[in-house]
């Protein structure tokens, strides 16, 4: 299974006035390849002196722990018991 991340936000994050936080929310758009299924994340990263790399990085890093536990939770997805040899096959 390889895991395909695409950048679907890329936006300054922006207060209940509509005043810059000083971080950028940045969004991905998982795709598994072996089933094609889709997950959707985003984290608010601060900006400081970042370049778009680094930030893009940091939400990556940020979004890791969610996406393996999405990856691990379809794992059995599709598979059959086999309640004679108690078995997942």
């Amino acid at each position: 299974m390889a895991l395909t991340y695409k950048i679907s936000i890329f936006e300054a994050e922006l207060d209940s006035s509509d005043n810059p936080t000083g971080k950028k929310n940045v969004g991905f758009e998982v795709t598994d390849d072996s089933d094609k299924s889709i997950y959707f994340i985003n984290k608010a990263i601060e900006i400081g002196s970042k370049s778009d790399d680094e930030i893009t990085d940091e939400a990556y890093t940020a979004s890791k722990a969610q996406v393996d536990a999405w990856a691990a939770a379809k794992a059995n997805i599709g598979k059959t018991f086999d309640p004679s040899s108690k078995k997942i096959v």
